[in-house]
C-alpha cells in the first residue's frame, strides 16, 4: 500500500473529508466538490433534499424537522443529531 503525503504530513485523501453542522434549522456542509450530487435523508430513508453543489461549501435550510441526519456527498457520508 503506497500514502502520499502533503507538506503538512496529513494524508491528501484525509484532507477531503466532508464536514457538516447543524445550527438552529440550518445544515451547514463544507468539502463539497463542484457539480456533485448532495442528499439529505432523515433516519427513516426518507430523502429530504436533493441538490447539486455550486461550490465547496453550502447551507441547507430545514424549518421544524428534528431528528437524526444522514448527509450523503458522492461516497461519503456524515450523520447529525438535532434535537
Amino acid at each position: 500500500m503506497n500514502l502520499t503525503y502533503s507538506q503538512t504530513g496529513i494524508s491528501d485523501n484525509l484532507t477531503n473529508s466532508l464536514v457538516a453542522f447543524i445550527q438552529d434549522e440550518t445544515i451547514f456542509i463544507k468539502g463539497l466538490k463542484e457539480g456533485e450530487t448532495l442528499n439529505i435523508y432523515n433516519n427513516t430513508g426518507v430523502k429530504l433534499y436533493e441538490g447539486t453543489s455550486m461550490n465547496t461549501e453550502t447551507e441547507i435550510y430545514l424549518p421544524g424537522v428534528n431528528g437524526i441526519f444522514i448527509v450523503q456527498f458522492g461516497n461519503r457520508v456524515v450523520k447529525l443529531i438535532k434535537k
